[in-house]
Formats: structure tokens, sequence, C-alpha cells
């Protein structure tokens, strides 16, 4: 993604020098506009960098301070003697190395605006820092910047001190060189006479700066992200120790449940298997077995069904196999001489109508017989009406007698049926 890199000074109202920095690290197109302008810039992240006159840095020692009590208050009540507004008015950005906080101080209406203003972008800021911080530096050379917009000195890797007046060797310039006598200075000026006076009047050799030298992209102090949104939570020694012996003694009881897990599963494997070995020696009568049988006791219930049948006992669920003995038996019948089926109390009613010729009903009722079924024939007329009658004699006590088993209604075709040849199961006559 983009970079879109702002100027900014304390005006907020100016425009904003800017420039893109094109997905390749080139650059890409700059300018000048306001932050509504800005707004309806896309696909864009933002590095902001800011006019050394928007804050100040201050240094102090926080020995003996935990970071805990380093507040905001209580770096502004210590500098509160340098501080050029008030310290309700006042906003502080802390940077602790060790014993020593580096402190940013801002007022704090700019600083609430830069970052409403900074909001309305609609865009991720990288950061907010000091344009101070993309001089170059070390520790045993002094920087100098001199312009007519802003000048400073960079003293240290957070410090710098402005330069209130645009001479070319400005006073405060000139103190700091007396006191701290660099061995070699890096300087960023326009004015080429600023080398040749400090060179002359100091005997300290300057080392020519250009302004497209200046480091930009990398962050030294972030004024945006201070305060870590994480949450942190600080445990005493004993609460830490009593934490790593639970997180020990549940990392054992783990251990344990799953072992104990395991042996449960390896024993009921064992169990699972000793019973199906079991179930297929017993099943040796009844079902061909082997090895690889799946599905035993749907195999064995198929089997004693079978075994039901062959001794003539039937459910309330077998008018299927009743039906199938039937055809195989009445082997010379279409289906279109069939005009209805009953099935009710385990006995089946076949309606036919005159396709059907009962000359071989004495054949037919032999094989019933072998198949452990009675078999009768009679009439639709004569059946039709020793039903009427009974339903008239029981008076309907005995409900439709019309109804399956499954209780859908039976309607015959009165007009085509001719014969009906009743199947009972023997073990239902005995009863």
């Amino acid at each position: 993604m983009k970079i879109l890199r702002l100027f900014i000074s304390y005006n907020l109202d100016e425009p904003i020098n800017w420039v893109f920095i094109n997905e390749d690290g080139s650059t890409g197109e700059s300018g000048a506009s306001t932050f509504k302008e800005l707004v309806g810039v896309q696909d864009a992240n933002i590095e902001v960098y800011l006019s050394t006159n928007c804050c100040s840095i201050f240094k102090v020692k926080v020995s003996g301070i935990t970071n805990k009590r380093l507040t905001e208050e209580l770096v502004l009540g210590m500098l509160e003697d340098q501080l050029v507004d008030d310290v309700d008015t006042s906003r502080a950005i802390v940077l602790r190395i060790d014993d020593t906080a580096y402190v940013a101080v801002f007022n704090r209406e700019y600083y609430d605006s830069l970052l409403e203003q900074l909001s309305t972008l609609n865009k991720t800021v990288l950061f907010i820092q000091s344009i101070a911080y993309s001089t170059i530096y070390d520790d045993k050379h002094l920087t100098v910047f001199l312009d007519e917009e802003q000048s400073f000195v960079r003293t240290g890797q957070y410090e710098y001190c402005m330069l209130d007046d645009n001479n070319p060797l400005p006073t405060l310039l000139e103190d700091i060189l007396l006191d701290m006598q660099p061995k070699k200075i890096y300087l960023y000026a326009n004015n080429p006479e600023s080398a040749a006076l400090i060179q002359s009047k100091y005997n300290i050799p300057c080392q020519l700066m250009r302004n497209d030298e200046l480091v930009f992209g990398t962050i030294v102090w972030n004024f945006y992200n201070q305060k870590s949104t994480k949450f942190k939570l600080k445990l005493g020694l004993a609460t830490q120790l009593s934490i790593k012996h639970l997180v020990k003694v549940l990392k054992w009881f783990s251990i344990c449940l799953v072992i104990g897990w395991l042996f449960v599963v390896i024993f009921l494997s064992i169990n699972n298997f000793k019973d199906r070995r079991q179930l297929r020696e017993e099943l040796k009568g009844i079902i061909s077995v082997t090895g690889d049988n799946k599905n035993l006791m749907r195999l064995t219930q198929d089997k004693i069904t079978q075994m039901y049948h062959i001794r003539g006992i039937y459910s309330s669920t077998d008018a299927v196999p009743l039906m199938q003995i039937f055809l195989e038996v009445v082997s010379t019948i279409g289906t279109n001489a069939i005009t209805q089926i009953k099935y009710n109390k385990n006995q089946l009613e076949v309606f036919l109508n005159d396709n059907f010729s009962p000359t071989q009903f004495i054949s037919y009722k032999n094989i019933f017989l072998v198949e452990q079924l009675t078999a009768n024939i009679v009439d639709y007329k004569s059946y039709a009406k020793a039903h009427k009658n009974q339903e008239t004699n029981e008076g309907g006590e005995n409900g439709n007698d019309n109804a399956n088993d499954d209780g859908s209604q039976m309607r015959v075709d009165e007009g085509n049926t001719k014969w009906v040849i009743t199947l009972v199961p023997v073990i239902k006559m005995k009863e």
C-alpha cells in the first residue's frame, strides 16, 4: 500500500505539505493541501512529521519511580517551572529509558485537534514524530539544522532544542558549541556561510548535508501510540509460583486423563471383539458366519423371520411375504386379474375379476398347505352378503371391517370383482 507523508506545522489551518511514496519505495506525487482536501485520498497509510515548534522535549531523572506511578500528571508537575503553558493545558508523552524519562510536551488543544483532524482522513496512522528525528545523528557528533522556516540542534537521540533567531550563526547555537565542543557537526543549511563561520570561529569541521538526505520512514519516537492497548496483568512472585504449580498439576491431570481414556477404549474394543466372536459362534447354526460378516443382528433377524414364515407364523407386518407366496403359487394369474388386496389380523384377502379361473384352486390349496397357509375361495356376491350380515349383527362394534391394519380404507371395484381368495396361517386357524 502507498504511504502518504504529511509535514505538519503548528498551525493546522495552513496547507499541509505532502508526498506520496509508492509501494516500490519510489517518490510519487507531492503538493500542499488542507485536511479537508486530503479526505478523498484512497489506499494509503499515513506518516506524520511535525515541525520542531509543535512540542518541547525535556529530559528528567525518574530513578525510584515505578512505571505505574510515572503518570502524565506527575511528569508535568516535575516540569511545571519549565513549561510555557499551564499544566492543565499541556499534554505530556513519556518515553522511559531505564532511570531516564524523555518527555514531549504539547499544547493539549493542539494535540487533540491534530488527532481529530487525522481521524477525519479515515486512514491508518503509522506514526507521528518530529521532523528532527529524520536528521542523521550519532552520540559523538552534533546535528544542526538551519532553515528559514525552522532551525534546531539535535543534541541526543531523542533531544533537540529550537533556535529562535535566523542569524547565520544563532546565539543559542554558539552557546551550545562552547559548552559541548563537539568534534564534528552534521550541518543542514541553505546558507553555506554558516559552515564557514563555525569552522573559522570554533575550529569544528562541518559535514554539509542536503535536505534530500533526511531519513524518513524510520520510527525513533512515536508520539501517536505511546500507551499499549493490551491488558498487562502484573502478578506477585507467590501468585506466579501458584499459577505455575496449577498449570503443572493440570498438565499431569490431562496426561492421566488421556491415558485413562485410552485404556477404556482398548478395554471396550477387546470386549466388543470378544462379544462379536461369541455371537458368531452362537449364530453358526442359524446363519452362515464368516470372518468379515457385518450387520449380524439384521442377518439373524431376517433368518428368524424366514423360519417363522416356513412354520406359518406371520405378524401384522407380513402382508408382503404372504402376497409374494400367493403370486408364486398362483403363477398363471396376471396383475390385471387382481382388483383389490386386503390384509387384516394376519389374514390376506385377494379380490379377483373374471380373468381368474377357479378350476385349479384345489391344486393351489394343497400347495398353500405346504406353505402352512389355509386357502379358501368364495364368489364376491356371497362374500359381500356375508360381511354385510356380519356388520348388521355386530352393530359396528368391531369398527370398520373394510380397513387394513395400517388404517387405510379398502375400496373394492364391485362391478369387476368376481372371486375372493382368503389366506390364513395355519397357526392362526388353530388358535
